[in-house]
């Protein structure tokens, strides 16, 4: 078997080491293995299949882009009314 070094953030570190009884080293040779099966998989299927769940996969991906943007957008506004209501307030106390 061959070792292979990768890096992790220091904060995922530490929550790694908070779980010694977890062998790590499977866990990411069975991810491995996975993604390996997942793009094998998409190299051997037909390409209208493909097509399809590409689309659906650009497809969620942009609806999580529009709601993230639709939440960003929301607090952009809530902002903003807030400072409008307290200018308001100000005002009438003139």
């Amino acid at each position: 078997m061959t070792n292979i070094t990768f890096a992790v953030d220091n904060d995922i570190y530490k929550r790694m080491k908070m779980h010694p009884e977890i062998k790590w080293s499977e866990i990411l040779r069975r991810a491995i293995i996975q993604y390996l099966d997942q793009i094998e998989n998409y190299n051997s299927m037909p390409a209208y299949t493909l097509k399809n769940r590409l689309s659906k996969e650009l497809i969620d991906k942009i609806n999580q882009e529009t709601i993230k943007e639709s939440e960003e957008y929301y607090q952009i506004i809530k902002k903003s009314e807030k400072k409008r209501r307290l200018n308001l307030i100000i005002e009438e106390e003139k």
